[in-house]
This record gives C-alpha cells, structure tokens and sequence, in this order.
C-alpha cells in the first residue's frame, strides 16, 4: 500500500474585518495536508507566535493590536502555508456642539 503525502495548504480562513476596543476576537484558520500540518498564529508586527492552534481568541482588544496575523500550515512536507488576516478598529467619531452662553 502506498502512502501519499500532501504538503500543507490553508483552504480557510475566517477574520473579522473591523474591531471594536474591549471586544474579544475569534481568528479561524483551517489547513490540510497529509500529515495533518500544525497551525501556528504568527503576529507580523514583531514575530511574537500567539497561538498553535486552528483558532486564536483575542480577549479584550485593543488598538495596539491592530495590524497582520499570518496563519501558518507545516507539516514537514514542501513548504509552508501562510495565509494572513489584517484587523482594524471601527474609528470612534465625536461631534463637538459648542453652546454659548449668555451671562
């Protein structure tokens, strides 16, 4: 019997768009391959790895945390799968009513 090997590839990956401050946040990342390749969350700005598995929770977002995560699929076999998410922050609007007041 034979065994066929598959190098990684990510099919999907699901990010919200916009963030609002102070919300939790759900990354999903869903990869095959054969063997089935290890997820690992990657946060371009500084290279830190966030998480190693296929979903990666942000709790309490904030500002600071807006920018690129890669979604990275390895198994061992060709190269890797990287699939990347960029999230940003709804931006908040204040309308100033300036009253004047008569004395």
């Amino acid at each position: 019997s034979s065994v066929f090997l598959d190098e990684p590839l990510v099919l999907n990956l699901e990010c919200p768009r916009l963030l609002f401050e102070g919300y939790d946040v759900a990354l999903h990342c869903h990869a095959i391959g054969n063997p089935p390749p290890n997820i690992t969350w990657i946060w371009k700005d500084t290279g830190d790895v966030l998480g190693t598995k296929g979903k990666l929770t942000l709790a309490a977002v904030n500002r600071k945390e807006a920018g690129t995560y890669l979604c990275s699929a390895w198994n061992g076999i060709g190269n890797s799968s990287i699939r990347t998410c960029s999230l940003d922050f709804y931006r908040k609007q204040f309308i100033v009513i300036n009253k004047e007041s008569s004395l």
